[in-house]
Order: structure tokens, then sequence, then C-alpha cells
């Protein structure tokens, strides 16, 4: 498989994600690359693995163009067929395993899925919210409707994959979020951009010794960054199929992690659990917290308790205006949220479109190389988004209302 390569910020070009893991498979072979507490699976396997659905995806026509829905929770089978999807050109949609059967049967139709990929844990209640036409792909044993995705894969008549191309503006994923309207819609990111979030991660130490903690659902954009940026690095993801602060201290101490990807009140219990000692005696860590507003409580206790450095991220899936607040290097600046993130500019509007003040409120508006393509199939509303400075530069609002202080934090 070939692919187009997307440009560095000096020049350089960077790989997509498909190849990225086929080259840290054959520089890494054996060495793991998904982790379970029960499995293991290493990258020569997730490249073979990964070929297999891609194969499989090609023999029943779906590729460029064509999207495949995944309905499940987190698991080694659920990264293989994300990354198989992407290898045979399509795109994913990760779709949530909490909404109601009215609107995962909206979203279905929607995505317009040629594929969906479920446990068993979840197949049922998509068999109960969708009577469409879709191929049905389970991890568990097959069914009169439902193919294991072990038979699927043995079925096709490949032994290798064929060389595609996939453009760094074709379509990766697509996100279903209801932002600020209640309303789910779909968020279009491209393979461009995951290459340039795969490689400004770097910058946070992820590489081929790194082993990533998830702990939360691989249907949100920061899951997926976090486990995206980790293999892109050749770095390990171990999964957690549902957080628990025990779990997680285990983990991270008998498999050495190195990078934690939490939302806020994970980290709150990690704190508050009986064997945090554990790991206030432990190596460093990286820890990004992102998804809510982290306390300023709470990130004083783990700069001065937790080895290692704490990273809270503010932004939108939709993208536009990111910060970074690395908190151990800024004590002063907690209850910010940091700085514009690498490749980013944000201004503050006031109410009549003008740009504010430093210390003066008003809605926060972001501009950046890494924001997605629009809402699917709304252009109307992905135009509400936009904002274009009197210099001509577009930005794209948050519905945030913050303000930027004399140094350029964010509050």
């Amino acid at each position: 498989m070939s692919s187009e390569t997307t440009e560095k910020a000096g020049g350089s070009k960077l790989a997509l994600f498909p190849d990225l893991v086929r080259q840290n498979a054959s520089a890494l072979v054996s060495a793991p690359a998904v982790l379970m507490p029960d499995a293991r699976l290493g990258w020569d396997a997730l490249d073979t693995q990964s070929d297999g659905v891609a194969m499989a995806l090609r023999r029943d026509g779906v590729g460029a163009g064509d999207r495949v829905a995944l309905l499940a929770k987190a698991s080694i089978e659920y990264v293989v067929v994300l990354v198989g999807a992407l290898k045979a050109g399509a795109s994913i949609v990760p779709l949530s395993t909490m909404i109601t059967d009215d609107i995962l049967s909206r979203l279905v139709l929607d995505s317009g899925a040629s594929v969906i990929f479920s446990d068993t844990a979840n197949r049922a209640r998509f068999d109960r919210a969708f009577s469409g036409q879709i191929i049905r792909i389970t991890a568990g044993a097959p069914t009169e409707d439902w193919l294991s995705l072990g038979d699927w894969t043995a079925n096709s008549e490949e032994t290798s994959l064929p060389d595609l191309e996939t453009s760094s503006s074709a379509e990766f994923n697509v996100i279903y979020s209801s932002g600020t309207t209640g309303a789910p819609k779909g968020i279009v990111h491209n393979h461009d951009l995951r290459a340039k979030q795969v490689e400004a991660f770097r910058a946070f130490g992820l590489n081929a010794d790194t082993k990533t903690i998830l702990t939360t659902a691989l249907y949100t954009n920061y899951s997926l960054l976090a486990l995206l940026a980790t293999l892109g690095a050749g770095g390990a993801v171990y999964l957690l199929e549902r957080f628990d602060a025990g779990a997680f201290i285990e983990a991270c101490q008998t498999e050495g992690i190195s990078h934690a990807f939490l939302v806020p009140v994970q980290i709150k219990r990690i704190l508050e659990h009986a064997d945090f000692a554990r790991l206030e005696a432990g190596r460093d860590m990286c820890v990004f917290s992102a998804g809510s507003p982290l306390r300023v409580d709470i990130k004083r206790a783990v700069v001065s308790r937790w080895p290692g450095v704490l990273i809270e991220i503010y932004g939108a899936t939709e993208g536009g205006a990111s910060t970074l607040l690395v908190a151990n290097q800024y004590p002063d600046k907690l209850a910010s949220v940091g700085h514009a993130a690498s490749g980013c500019k944000i201004k503050i509007l006031r109410e009549d479109g003008t740009e504010a003040e430093p210390g003066e409120s008003g809605e926060i508006v972001g501009r950046s190389a890494m924001s997605m393509d629009g809402y699917l199939g709304r252009e109307e509303e992905s135009a509400k988004l936009r904002w274009v400075s009197p210099d001509g530069e577009t930005y794209m609002r948050s519905g945030d209302i913050g303000f930027l202080d004399e140094d350029g934090f964010l509050y």
C-alpha cells in the first residue's frame, strides 16, 4: 500500500497513518502494539490482521468513499478493524455505545456506512435500532445476520493487499458530536489532519518505547487521537474496557505505562484511591487531561504528588482553538487552560465582532491547520462556525467564553 504524504511545517513530508502502521510493523515486528489485561497483539500481527480486514472489505466492494462504522467496547478486534478499514481506503465512523436506539439508527443512516462492526454486547441493540442493508461483522460468534470477524476475513481470495493510493485530503473519519445544539453532527477529518496530529504528539515523548493507557471509549475524538498518536509513533496502547482507579494503578505499575489520557473525574478518583501511593513512588508519567475543566486544586495535587508532567488540553473535535497547559512549568497559570498549541492562533471576539483586549472576555475563536473539513452534509452549519478576520484569515468559532491574559494564556 502506498499513500500520498502530507507536509511538515518545515517542508519535509509526513507519512499518513496507514503507512506508519506498515513501517512500524516492519521495524518493530513482534513488539507489543495493542495490550489488554488478558490479551496482547504484536506489531506484525496487527499489520497482518488489519490487512485481512482490508482485503475482506475490498472483496466486498468497500473502499475509497465508503464508511465503516464501529459500535463496540474497546478491544484488540476494534483496533484491528479500525486500522484495516483505513488501509482499505475507507473512512471510519466510531459510534457511541451510550446513545439511544433512535439516535443510533439516525447516525447510521446519516453516515451512509456500508459496514458495521460490533461486539456481542452491542449487536442485539444494533439489530433493534437498524433494519437497513449493511454488512454486519461481529467480534463474537456468528449468527444468521452477523458474520464473525475470523470467518469474514478468512474467506478472502486475496493473499496480499493490492497497492492502494491514499490522498492526504481523503476522509479519515466521521465523529458524531452533539456540540452545543444537542443534535449529533458528523465531524469530518482527513488523513492530513491525523498525520499532523501524530507528528505533533511526538513532542510529548511518544515513540517506540511509549506505553499509553486508554480508559475512555474509542468513539471519542480524545481517545481516538491518543490511539493514533501512540500507534503512529510505534508505541503500544493498553486498553481498559472501563475505567477503574485500582485497575488503572495496577496496570501503570505492572506494564510500565509512560503516558495516560484521562478526563478530570478519572484523575480525581485516581488521586483519592488508597493505592495511589504506588504511583507517587513510581516512574515518571505524562498525564493528559481533556474533556472538561480540570480544577486548580486537582492540578496542584497532580503536580505535587504524581511524578512526571501534567498536560491539560483545551479544544473541540471540530478543531480551531486549541491550547496546552504544561502545568509543571507554569504553576502560576493553573487557573488557565494554557497557551495556543503549536501552529494555532487564538483571538477573543466582542459581541460586535471586534477583537477584545487582553483581560477582556468574549467568544474564543481559533485558527489551525488541524481543523475539520466540515460537518457531514451540513455546509450551512459548517459555515456558521467560520469567522473571517479583518486581514482575511478564517477562524473557527467555539461558542465558549474566555479571555487571554497579557502572556497569551487562555482562561
